[in-house]
């Protein structure tokens, strides 16, 4: 995708199961604290989305029900959060 010049990818994925999907997240958090600066959570309107550093590239995700969905490799932590915010609405 392209938002403000920005190319980015957007990712998603569905689980049968509340569980397997909060598992994904949790493994995902973990994978940035070994792998990057580690991540945290942004809530807005009661709702969170994890931010992971990724050593200065930022992943924005979160789940809706069984399905995971997140956006990769922005710069911008803002963005980030922005852009899997405007995604959130979509689902």
């Amino acid at each position: 995708y392209r938002k403000k010049g920005i190319i980015f990818t957007l990712f998603l994925t569905y689980k049968g199961n509340l569980e397997a999907a909060e598992d994904i997240l949790e493994r995902y958090a973990a994978y940035a604290k070994e792998f990057g600066v580690g991540s945290r959570a942004v809530t807005r309107s009661g709702i969170a989305v994890t931010l992971c550093d990724m050593d200065g590239a930022y992943d924005a995700i979160f789940r809706k029900e069984g399905l995971i969905v997140g956006v990769t490799s922005i710069e911008d932590p803002e963005l980030a959060v922005d852009l899997a915010f405007e995604f959130l609405r979509c689902f």
